[in-house]
């Protein structure tokens, strides 16, 4: 079992948009079992590439949280083709800003493009709590967090944490150099 560390608000990683992934190999399906076996142990249900360091357009999702008996799934190269439904709003939090959660509002259902991990392409439909993680992860892979969905007053509420956390993630980055 590989257990990454979980990048933290603040690293610059987080901010920046991940890479196409173009090779299909082993190096590509042991970095999505590191993936799920350091989400699995962070108690997460969804864990995108910037949040364990690397800069590919992967994630990986607990499916078995959300399906009874379903494994861990990985998404290569996700792209949201298209959301429908009504917005719905649930509490959402993240394994990179530990302690903050808030209510958002995402899409019901969406349509997915995505390749996994042999390099084969999918379209696939995914509603309710599967559509929301995907979108949480989806916008992982852009540099964009929950918290960038909130009002701007929800947003003002957690910028006091938001702010200790990046200071100490900068101080830790400033250290390891």
């Amino acid at each position: 079992m590989a257990v990454l560390p979980i990048r933290k608000y603040g690293d610059p990683i987080l901010r920046q948009k991940t890479t196409p992934q173009n090779t299909f190999d082993e190096k590509l399906r042991e970095q999505a079992e590191a993936m799920i076996d350091t989400m699995q142990a962070e108690s997460g249900i969804g864990l995108a590439a910037n949040q364990a360091g690397f800069t590919n357009a992967l994630c990986v999702v607990d499916i078995g949280l959300i399906k009874d008996g379903a494994k861990p799934q990985a998404f290569v190269n996700p792209l949201i083709l298209e959301e429908s439904g009504e917005l719905t709003t649930m509490e959402e939090g993240c394994l990179s800003i530990p302690d903050v959660s808030d209510n958002v509002q995402r899409r019901e259902r969406i349509k997915l493009k995505f390749q996994d991990l042999e390099g084969a392409e999918h379209v696939q439909e995914f509603n309710s709590t599967f559509a929301r993680v995907l979108q949480h992860e989806v916008d992982h892979l852009s540099g964009i967090f929950f918290i960038d969905r909130l009002s701007p007053l929800r947003r003002r509420m957690h910028n006091k944490k938001l702010k200790e956390l990046a200071d100490q993630t900068l101080a830790e980055l400033r250290k390891l150099k």
